[in-house]
């Protein structure tokens, strides 16, 4: 069977057309087979064995891996395994055991940096929260197993977990030294950085940053939110209540944090602050903004054509290098003060400077390894959070999986993701990684208009109509100016394609039939063909009779009544149960 595991390794398609004509197991057959072993908390050999077999029919580059560690909660359950005569459920290190209750899980998962393969190598059932010595040597004792059976680990990831920022002191871990030795290989420690992102959110929430002679702070996030809101044309659409006043379980989701932190609240309070909305002392949190958006950008990319500049691949070009070391002297810039006008110190600071210096310390080690860029977002704990996400669903959805429950949930999907089979190599897209990102629909990206409409037809008269080459900076311009990406020519609007002044009052105009008539008539049947006749009374003289004005109309009408009702079923969201555990709340 371990032969049989080989062939299945090395090409899924061509095993199926071999078991044709030899006896060879079924692919059920081998995930069964794999299903009986005896799955245990500690360090399974089996399981090694098994991760041994599937890299040595692995790409050197694909051997190549990261290890990160976290805690789930348990259900406290007792179970008696009547075959192994043995109670499930107490808190067992794999070397030793306890009679306490177990109520949470510690795993620990291996991923390839180059590749698609992620296992969980390892889990233990603690009591609350696993002891650092512990940690250390049941890390040290993997790393050294990984790289026996042919895996070689370049760097640690973990959260910001007391137990874990123990480990990294233990470990002489310092914004001076962000790497550690096991058995003569130096790997590199990193935070997570979707954690990193929603602890400065946090923090921003309650202290004010002072960056130089400037001043980054919350209050001028919530002056800018109530003014946008309340515009038909919104420069931050996706931003809503809950990103201005977030409970302890929305603090707990990346896309708040990652949503206050983006390009388009910077640029939008770069325009408020333009017009006189916003006072001229916002340039601090502007410019804090804009700062995290972009290191987000930088240490969570994943495409080789993404078209923010620093959302692409990391390569180590100077752009993104220099852009690092700012980085880190922005960091030392900081001071931290409390609501007594007090400087605090606050962790995350300098977990963000040891996460910087270890991905350019880890990008200088792999490119002795001839790797052509680092998918950064691969340097995260979302496989680890995904895995917990399917071990609930393995009961149902349950949110407390009891002991027993995480350990059949544990074998079932270890064996499965044993089997997954990458055909597609380094080379392609890691579809794997790829988030599930829904656009949100506003006039304000009138681009994507143009765009498709220009794929409906395409004359010059048309293009010339919708694109205007000779905008000049004004009020219509500010906010696609500060929104624009600086590309190699310098351009004032970067690579964006402004649109015309007629064209944009075409749109104003859909958006005011749009604004005054969807309310008071959203119940009625019909509503899209109702606004779609109301939008033929505009006067609207397209420059070409091929123009396609229908479809211009029916997609704007389409993507504003999602939008509308989207925002709508947003603010109707709340919390039901107060006591809802923090389990329910998905890593995205």
């Amino acid at each position: 069977k371990k032969f049989a595991l080989s062939l299945y390794f090395l090409s899924p398609k061509n095993y199926k057309e071999l078991k044709k004509t030899i006896a060879l197991p079924s692919v059920r057959s081998l995930q069964l087979f794999t299903q009986t072993w005896n799955t245990v908390p500690g360090i399974n050999e089996k399981l090694f064995e098994a991760l041994k077999v599937k890299l040595s029919t692995l790409p050197l580059i694909e051997r190549h891996c990261v290890l990160c560690a976290d805690e789930t909660s348990l259900k406290s359950f007792l179970f008696y395994d009547i075959l192994r005569d043995e109670i499930i459920g107490f808190e067992d290190f794999g070397d030793r055991k306890t009679s306490v209750p177990a109520k949470s899980a510690l795993v620990i998962m291996a991923r390839s940096i180059a590749g698609n393969w992620k296992l969980p190598v390892c889990f233990c059932f603690i009591e609350t929260a696993c002891p650092a010595t512990f940690l250390k040597n049941i890390i040290f004792d993997i790393i050294i197993k990984l790289k026996n059976n042919g895996a070689l680990v370049h760097a640690f990831i973990s959260d910001m977990g007391s137990n874990f920022i123990q480990l990294s002191h233990m470990l002489n871990i310092s914004v001076d030294n962000s790497s550690f030795v096991v058995d003569g290989e130096r790997l590199v420690y990193i935070f997570d950085t979707p954690h990193l992102l929603k602890a400065t959110r946090n923090n921003l929430l309650k202290y004010n940053f002072q960056i130089d002679n400037k001043i980054a702070s919350w209050d001028h996030i919530v002056e800018f939110y109530k003014r946008d809101s309340k515009q038909w044309i919104k420069a931050a659409p996706a931003l809503t209540k809950s990103h201005i006043e977030p409970n302890n379980f929305l603090r707990m989701k990346v896309k708040y944090a990652a949503q206050i932190f983006s390009n388009h609240v910077a640029a939008g309070m770069c325009t408020q602050m333009s017009s006189g909305f916003l006072p001229t002392e916002a340039v601090g949190t502007i410019d804090f903004i804009d700062h995290f958006d972009k290191l987000f950008d930088i240490l969570n990319s994943s495409n080789v054509n993404n078209p923010k500049e620093y959302g692409k691949v990391f390569v180590g070009s100077d752009k993104q290098m220099q852009f690092l070391e700012n980085m880190l002297n922005f960091f030392n810039s900081i001071k931290v003060i409390n609501d007594k006008n007090k400087y605090v110190k606050l962790k995350c600071l300098d977990c963000w400077q040891i996460t910087i210096k270890s991905t350019i310390q880890l990008w200088t080690t792999l490119k002795n390894f001839n790797f052509p860029y680092l998918r950064s977002r691969r340097l995260n704990q979302d496989s680890l959070e995904n895995f917990f996400g399917s071990v609930r669903k393995q009961g149902g959805n349950c949110l407390n999986p009891t002991p027993i429950q995480f350990k059949r949930a544990f074998k079932k999907l270890f064996s499965m993701k044993l089997l997954e089979h990458s055909e597609t190599r380094n080379c392609a897209n890691d579809n794997d990684d790829l988030l599930n990102i829904i656009g949100t629909s506003n006039t304000t990206e009138r681009p994507q208009f143009q765009n498709l409409c220009l794929a409906i037809h395409s004359c010059a008269a048309c293009q010339n109509f919708i694109n205007d080459n000779k905008a000049v900076l004004d009020n219509t311009t500010l906010y696609c100016s500060f929104r624009a990406y600086e590309n190699e020519n310098g351009d004032l609007f970067g690579n964006l394609n402004i649109p015309t002044n007629d064209f944009c009052y075409y749109i104003h105009k859909l958006e005011e039939i749009f604004v005054k008539n969807f309310e008071k008539n959203c119940y009625k049947q019909n509503i899209g063909n109702y606004l779609f006749q109301l939008a033929q009374n505009i006067a609207f003289e397209p420059p070409c009779p091929d123009f396609p004005k229908n479809f211009l109309i029916k997609l704007f009408l389409r993507m504003h009544i999602y939008y509308t009702l989207s925002q709508h079923n947003k603010s109707c969201k709340t919390i039901t149960r107060k006591n809802r555990k923090l389990l329910n709340i998905l890593h995205l």
